[in-house]
């Protein structure tokens, strides 16, 4: 379940950049402007640049790909982006490759359930989707999407190497000591002194009434309560007044940009001793980092085999950029 949740996942932020492409091209640029943002693939759009058994791919192949995935926008990239989103391309195009290797085909009902959320989540309708984004990439992304849930479904995380993880990584979970905070914000310093005469030494309900009687700040309505926070969260100079307090210790008035602060710590919260085992909480983070580092790895080996079994080869030198190789790989 886990799986299906994080590949989901995946596939909700590759829509995300879908549309993005779509909206950009509903946008309507003038053909001219789109053509010379695009003159720089125009001589090369039908080199082939990757084959794989008997599929070739083009420039215009990898066009579709940018747009796809990072929209219009990709003209401006760097070539060392660029190279890195060619990598990915070729990546993906193996695991298809393997995937109708393997018989992998779509249904109808899963092309059609697709569609439809694309339709649902972005609310675009289905004849929208159909012109604006080629529906043969789609699906090929999606089919690659089943092949590799099932490549990686049987991997799984044993209740043991949860529990060696914690014992190994408990400092990885320790909490910080945090601090409930709460805020007066005024324009001028004037009347934030005549406020912090009336609030020094405040309960906290007294505090929280001025606060909603005159703070100008977005959380007067909750009182001033701004939230908790551990050391580093807040602006440095807010940070050094409120770890400077004590519980229940309203703050001199402090100027910042946004204007003049009145705090209250209105309660600290020690860093309190990690249980001998993990909770479920714990648990379930260490389950999930445990889970995408071994699918991480399936997926590096996975793409390491297909290279070296698949016939395959990649023309760099047709390329419309300079391609640079992974120095990491």
């Amino acid at each position: 379940m886990r799986i299906e949740m994080s590949l989901f996942q995946l596939k909700k932020d590759a829509l995300l950049a879908v549309v993005c492409f779509v909206l950009v091209t509903c946008a309507g640029k003038a053909p001219e402007e789109k053509a010379v943002e695009d003159s720089h693939y125009n001589t090369q759009e039908n080199e082939v640049i990757l084959k794989i058994e008997d599929s070739f791919y083009t420039n215009s192949d990898f066009k579709d790909y940018l747009l796809l995935t990072v929209g219009e926008g990709y003209g401006e990239m760097p070539d060392l982006s660029l190279s890195r989103m060619l990598d990915s391309f070729v990546e993906e195009k193996l695991l298809l490759e393997a995937a109708k290797g393997k018989g992998m085909f779509l249904t109808d009902e899963e092309k059609k359930a697709y569609i439809a959320r694309l339709s649902n989540e972005f609310k675009l309708s289905e004849r929208m989707i159909q012109k604006e984004v080629k529906i043969d990439t789609l699906l090929e992304k999606l089919l690659i999407e089943k092949f590799t849930l099932g490549l990686v479904e049987d991997i799984s995380v044993d209740p043991e190497e949860i529990r060696e993880y914690y014992s190994s990584n408990k400092r990885e979970f320790l909490q910080n000591e945090q601090r409930r905070v709460s805020q007066i914000l005024l324009k001028t310093e004037e009347r934030a002194i005549e406020i912090y005469k009336l609030v020094k030494g405040a309960s906290e309900e007294r505090f929280q009434q001025v606060a909603r009687e005159e703070s100008e700040g977005v959380e007067a309505s909750r009182g001033g309560v701004m939230g908790i926070f551990e050391l580093g969260q807040l602006p440095v100079e807010m940070d050094k007044v409120v770890f400077s307090l004590k519980q229940g210790q309203v703050s001199q008035v402090i100027e910042s940009e946004y204007g003049y602060h009145i705090f209250r710590v209105d309660e600290i919260i020690k860093s309190a001793p990690l249980p001998d085992k993990p909770d479920e909480e714990i648990s379930s983070k260490i389950e999930m980092k445990i889970l995408n580092q071994k699918i991480n790895e399936f997926m590096h080996n996975y793409q390491d085999k297909l290279k070296s079994d698949l016939d395959w080869n990649f023309y760099p030198d047709r390329l419309s950029f300079s391609y640079q190789r992974n120095e990491y790989e």
